[in-house]
């Protein structure tokens, strides 16, 4: 059980993680093609081939919820990127859970769409509060790994509900 529950967590976010290293690349070539040409190049064909090669990232992975909910949120903030416009991670959770549901209404059911979409509105409503918490003045090292801790306690607290749900142990640490 343990096993499923990481790989159903992590694959979200290695479709970010695709879609995200996509982006720097297609940005990379993009700048260093604006070298060349004096008129620029589109300002979102880097964020568009971000986006694509999460969505085929997604789709070869056979399109878990957890990669569905990350490519829906990915090509949400790439438009809005694109277009300049800001993000509410609210809405932008509820219009992928939406999406989601409108594809497989049952998967509402499932502990994939449950703890995917839980550790988001974790990490979108907890990980803040957490944040304030830290003090401004910690030096580095100490501050990425307080940091780092308040993120992963808020996802944890978005999961917290569904992983009692569905796996008999609930681990403290």
């Amino acid at each position: 059980p343990i096993s499923s529950y990481f790989f159903l967590v992590t694959l979200g976010f290695h479709v970010g993680l695709v879609g995200g290293m996509a982006t720097g690349l297609a940005s990379l070539v993009l700048r260093t093609v604006a070298l060349w040409r004096p008129q620029g190049v589109p300002r979102g064909g880097a964020i568009a081939a971000g986006v694509l090669t999460a969505m085929f990232y997604a789709h070869l992975a056979g399109l878990p919820v957890s990669a569905q909910r990350a490519a829906g949120l990915l090509v949400l903030v790439g438009f809005a990127r694109a277009t300049g416009r800001q993000v509410d991670p609210i809405s932008a959770w509820l219009s992928c859970a939406a999406g989601v549901l409108l594809i497989d209404p049952a998967s509402a059911s499932s502990p994939g769409f449950q703890l995917s979409f839980g550790a988001v509105l974790g990490l979108i409503r907890v990980g803040p509060a957490l944040e304030r918490l830290i003090p401004l003045d910690l030096p580095r090292p100490v501050d990425w790994t307080v940091r780092s801790l308040c993120i992963s306690t808020a996802a944890t607290v978005g999961t917290l509900p569904a992983a009692a749900l569905w796996f008999p142990d609930v681990a403290l640490v």
